[in-house]
């Protein structure tokens, strides 16, 4: 009777949950601690896979309704992938400027490679119109000076040299506009110089006739040209 007692006594001591009772009287279920999806939760929980967390908590919801130590990993499960949103959010933000930037760094690159060639195609036009420019006008300036030198040497009666300042102009501009009457008249000097060449060679002959006549021809055609018209007058005065 004692014994028993004792016992009962002990009994109202220990706590209603170390004796799988809970507070109202309904029987508790084991230990969380060792509830397998417990163990499972946690190495879920670990491993951050928070969609398999939630199937373990409503499962241990029904064993453990409003367990603190859920609710805290509840809490903790929201935070994290709360985070975790946000940190994939934030990569997906940055991950879309990189890409702006790359597309503003080659569209960049794009628009300075086509200055840098307009103002080359430019640079190359101006300063090739510039130089031809510059060319074409320094061209004409000695094609007159040449165009001068001829006139004067033929004036002179020296075809000889004024056939080779024409040659010069050939090689500068074959399509001289004064070219054609240069060449006309050195050619016809050229003629007259051979009838002189002649005419002196039959006056060292004493065919002063004969020499005559050419010179008078020369004279015609070319007055004033060289000595003719004195030589004219020497083998007038002979006959």
């Amino acid at each position: 009777m004692k014994n028993k007692t004792q016992n009962e006594i002990h009994e109202k001591n220990i706590p209603e949950a170390s004796r799988g009772i809970s507070t109202d009287g309904s029987a508790k279920p084991g230990q969380l601690s060792d509830d397998q999806d417990f163990s499972e939760l946690r190495e879920a929980y670990q491993e951050a896979e928070f969609n398999r967390c939630r199937e373990l908590l409503v499962r241990l919801d029904k064993r453990f309704p409003e367990h603190p130590t859920l609710c805290k990993y509840r809490e903790e499960i929201e935070i994290r992938q709360s985070i975790k949103m946000m940190s994939h959010e934030s990569k997906k933000v940055e991950k879309r400027n990189k890409k702006k930037k790359h597309l503003r760094l080659v569209l960049f690159a794009i628009i300075s490679t086509l200055l840098v060639v307009v103002v080359f195609v430019y640079s190359y036009f101006y300063f090739n119109i510039k130089v031809s420019a510059k060319q074409l006008e320094e061209e004409s300036s000695l094609l007159m000076e040449l165009d001068g030198q001829v006139n004067q040497l033929l004036l002179v009666g020296k075809p000889r040299d004024a056939a080779e300042v024409l040659n010069q102009i050939r090689v500068i501009d074959a399509s001289y506009a004064g070219l054609s009457d240069l060449e006309l008249k050195t050619y016809e000097l050229l003629v007259l110089d051979e009838k002189y060449i002649s005419a002196m060679g039959l006056m060292d002959l004493g065919e002063t006739d004969a020499a005559l006549t050419i010179l008078l021809e020369i004279e015609n055609a070319w007055p004033g040209l060289w000595d003719v018209r004195q030589k004219i007058n020497t083998l007038e005065n002979l006959n």
